[in-house]
Order: structure tokens, then C-alpha cells, then sequence
């Protein structure tokens, strides 16, 4: 669930992510230009926008019904889950100049603890019987590697970049009525792709900052079955895919 605090902090972020940039680019002007041909480091922090999304399908033989309960169950055990976090991040990357072009490479770890839990009770359709449906999602850190083109003027450098992530996921589900339950509990280590924009500012002494957006996906983390106890023709089948946005800003350190 979002909260007051994420949330707000979250557009702090942003703005002044936009502030920066904006300050930079007025100063560029009146600097001579820099060379990026190098290595780097630096560290960032920002605000983590993500979503899960679990893909929950009734199966139903005998003890549910295959068109009622299923339209019931399925966009209830299907919600997707999200929340807005602090983030913060470490890289390690380098650089090659060719005029304004700058050719790159960047390996970045990110923390943000995203842990969401969503529960629901109702009564059947079909019947006076109450159920109960629990869905958790955990993840807390991403694992990227992206290639980067960018174009320099002066101090300033503006890029796309673009590659593979890496994370580990958390998923739980639960169901129960008055008679039967299940529950799911599983835990992959996945990859996905990422991509984004980003714009950096040398200041001086090989000192720099930068803001940044990225946008992270995560297909088919969870591809699982629960199926209720002595009726294995009855119970759920769960697809879950997990994405977010990223915007951060930090410091940078060039060698």
C-alpha cells in the first residue's frame, strides 16, 4: 500500500531531479569542455515506483463452478500490488569519447525494500459461504548491466542506456473458506531488461552529479500452481510479472 511519506517523497525526487537539471544546463554555458573518456563510480538516491502483478486463474471442477466463481475469484486474486519506496543505489562504470559521442558501460546495484501484502474476504455468489484471499510480494534489490550512448557538450553529458537486471522475488498466496484452502510460497531469482535516460554534470577535480530515470520489467517471475488438498481438479493457477520506475540522483566520482 502506498503511504504518505513514500509518496511525497517520491516527488521530492523528482523535483529536484528537474532542478538540477536545469541549473547544470544554464551553468554549461559558460564552461570549457570535458573530457569523458574514463572510468567512474559514484552512488545515487531516488524514489522506486513498482507494481506487481499476479495473474491468478480459477481452476474449477467440482467444488467451484467454472463461469460464476471464477469471474468472482480471479479479479480479486489478480489485483496488482504497488508502492512507492526510497531507493538507493551504488555503480561502477567507464566511458569512451569519439568528438560529442561518449560510449559507455555501467554495472549498478539498487536497495528498495518493496514489501505489499493485499487481503480480501467476500461472500460467494453461488453461495453464504465466506472466503478469504491473501497475496503478498517482496523484492529489495535489482542488479543491473546496461550499455549507454550519450552526447557531450561542454560539462554536460545526455544519454540512453539500456540492458539486462537482475532480482529476487518473494511471492505468497493464500485462499480459504469454510471447507478448503492452499496457499502458495515461492521464492526465483530473475532476469529482466531495463532502460532509461540520464544527464550528468561535471563540476570540477573529476567531481560530478547526475539525475537519472529508468524503467525496470520482470516476465514470467512466477509460473506455479495451488491446487486445494484431495481435489487436485480445483484450485489456481499464478503468472506474476513485477515492473517499475526509477528516478534518482546521486554523486559521481571520475578517475
Amino acid at each position: 500500500m502506498k503511504n504518505q511519506f513514500t509518496s511525497t517523497a517520491f516527488r521530492m525526487t523528482t523535483s529536484l531531479a528537474f532542478t538540477v537539471i536545469l541549473y547544470c544546463l544554464a551553468a554549461t554555458c559558460a564552461m570549457a569542455d570535458s573530457d569523458w573518456t574514463g572510468f567512474y563510480a559514484g552512488a545515487t538516491v531516488g524514489a522506486l515506483d513498482g507494481e506487481a502483478n499476479p495473474s491468478v486463474t480459477t481452476v474449477a471442477d467440482s467444488y467451484f463452478t467454472p463461469i460464476r466463481d471464477a469471474a468472482q475469484l480471479d479479479p480479486i486474486a489478480s489485483k496488482e500490488i504497488d508502492a512507492q519506496n526510497m531507493s538507493g543505489s551504488l555503480f561502477f562504470g567507464g566511458d569512451y569519447q569519439l568528438n560529442s559521442i561518449v560510449l559507455g558501460l555501467e554495472a549498478a546495484v539498487m536497495y528498495s525494500s518493496f514489501s505489499e501484502e493485499e487481503s480480501f474476504s467476500d461472500i460467494y455468489d453461488t453461495n453464504a459461504d465466506t472466503f478469504y484471499l491473501s497475496t503478498t510480494f517482496e523484492t529489495d534489490w535489482m542488479v543491473s548491466l546496461t550499455p549507454r550512448v550519450g552526447y557531450a557538450y561542454k560539462n554536460s553529458l545526455f544519454y540512453v542506456m539500456g540492458g539486462v537486471a537482475l532480482s529476487k522475488f518473494s511471492y505468497e498466496f493464500s485462499f480459504k473458506d469454510s471447507l478448503q484452502q492452499t496457499q502458495v510460497d515461492e521464492s526465483e531469482t530473475s532476469w529482466g531488461w531495463t532502460a532509461g535516460v540520464g544527464y550528468e554534470y561535471q563540476i570540477s577535480n573529476g567531481w560530478g552529479i547526475k539525475a537519472e530515470y529508468a524503467y525496470y520489467k520482470f516476465d514470467d517471475i512466477f509460473e506455479v500452481e495451488s491446487r486445494l488438498p484431495n481435489l487436485p481438479d480445483d484450485g489456481f493457477n499464478h503468472n506474476v510479472d513485477f515492473e517499475a520506475d526509477s528516478f534518482r540522483v546521486g554523486l559521481v566520482k571520475r578517475f
